[in-house]
């Protein structure tokens, strides 16, 4: 069976994209990547902000975002896959995703990896709205979003968690570079911030993007490792921290993040705020350790630092538990209930 993946962007934008590709990939079936908009535009975009905004409101834009559409429409019409996954994609006109499900055996189906209520701008929210109906079904990370995605005309809404990606997401030996007390992997917010300011002395490493929006005196400045610590270079960083503290952010819930599973499938030993979504995987002080408050939190820290064969033995448990959280396994669900053959079963085609 062919399946096409739908991206926003190319390589080396590619996150979940790659992780489903290589979990169907497993299950026997031929996967092809297509990038609705090229990465080098993206970096324009973001660049050049304000022409992107000038152009976005001229006829020149709306000609650059359907050249784009018509360009995907071409790869499933010469391709002719099975299923198209389409991932977020706010952009792809309506009357595209229609004509892609026409070509397909099993429909064109989203996988929304965020909350729509973090989409940037009107215009985008609009286009999502407008686009929902055209999909198959609507696979949501979060179980209070499938409410959200009904009312916002999506036809099926399915739950579909996160999981772990074997090949990029395993255990690797602690480097010098990485080895800390905490490590916090993540984009900076201002709750985030708070959460990690009492951490700042406890020998904490900071990793990801926006943590230059530190006010000047922040002892968190400090902490920051810009360039570091994230997509490849996340086992390592993983690897060298005693303890990485995790925060779903408020935006989401009671729902769960992509490094729920990352960072135990790492081998990481993980402290994270306590949400219903993340105790249905984990189990409390057995698989990872929760907090209610900024007290729970700071004493949880102090005490595992001081109680390394507890860390281990819960990250030891944690990390078999990812075996059976992987993108394959969410692969495998998805096609069940799509009604697609889990394993490659050859036909003839038209």
């Amino acid at each position: 069976m062919r399946v096409m993946i739908v991206s926003p962007y190319g390589p080396p934008s590619w996150g979940l994209e790659v992780f489903y590709k290589r979990g169907i990939e497993a299950l026997g079936h031929e996967v092809r990547l297509v990038a609705l908009m090229h990465s080098s535009d993206r970096m324009k975009t973001l660049r050049k902000r304000l022409r992107e905004k000038l152009r976005e409101a001229c006829l020149q834009g709306h000609l650059w975002r359907w050249d784009n559409d018509q360009r995907v429409m071409r790869e499933a019409e010469i391709w002719r896959p099975d299923l198209i996954i389409v991932i977020r994609c706010e952009d792809l006109a309506p009357s595209i995703i229609r004509r892609m499900g026409s070509v397909t055996r099993y429909g064109c189906v989203n996988i929304y990896p965020d909350s729509p209520h973090v989409v940037p701008g009107i215009r985008l929210l609009d286009k999502l709205t407008s686009a929902l109906p055209e999909y198959r079904t609507v696979f949501t990370f979060s179980k209070a979003l499938v409410p959200v995605f009904f009312q916002m005309g999506a036809r099926d809404v399915r739950w579909l968690p996160f999981a772990c990606d074997p090949v990029l997401q395993r255990p690797v030996g602690s480097m010098r570079d990485y080895e800390c007390n905490i490590a916090y992997l993540g984009c900076w917010g201002p709750l985030q911030e708070q959460w990690l300011m009492p951490m700042a002395e406890k020998g904490l490493h900071i990793y990801g993007s926006g943590w230059d929006r530190l006010g000047r005196g922040s002892p968190l400045r400090e902490c920051w490792r810009p360039g570091k610590g994230m997509g490849h270079d996340m086992p390592a960083a993983i690897a060298g921290a005693k303890i990485v503290f995790n925060i779903v952010r408020a935006e989401h819930g009671c729902a769960h993040s992509m490094k729920t599973f990352e960072i135990p499938a790492c081998g990481g030993f993980m402290i994270t705020n306590r949400t219903d979504e993340q105790a249905c995987f984990l189990e409390d002080r057995k698989e990872a350790v929760f907090f209610d408050s900024a007290q729970e939190a700071m004493d949880a820290v102090e005490y595992y630092l001081r109680h390394e064969s507890e860390r281990r033995l819960i990250a030891r448990q944690a990390f078999k538990k990812m075996a059976q959280m992987t993108y394959q396994a969410r692969a495998a669900e998805m096609f069940r209930y799509l009604g697609v053959p889990e394993k490659n079963v050859s036909a003839p085609r038209q």
